[in-house]
């Protein structure tokens, strides 16, 4: 399963459904983005999310920056406000 690199917070903003594209450059991303996402949805693209810490919080912080650190992390440290 191919997977889903530099998009960063890109697939995040579509979902919220942000008001862009201002230019045929940024549409053109925009649909791109908007089939990734679609894809990710459906299976086909697979994200490298590894670890998901719950609430952005001292200790939080503290944990996923040690993860950060510890050199061996393969994939994405997600610290989410939930």
């Amino acid at each position: 399963m191919p997977k889903l690199f530099g998009l960063g917070g890109y697939l995040s903003a579509y979902r919220r459904k942000i008001t862009w594209p201002q230019s045929p450059l940024e549409a053109r991303q925009y649909a791109l983005l908007r089939r990734a996402a679609e894809l990710v949805d459906l299976g086909r693209l697979k994200h490298t999310l590894t670890r998901r810490i719950d609430g952005i919080n001292a200790a939080g912080l503290i944990e996923a920056h040690a993860l950060g650190e510890a050199g061996n992390m393969i994939g994405k440290v997600v610290v989410a406000n939930r």
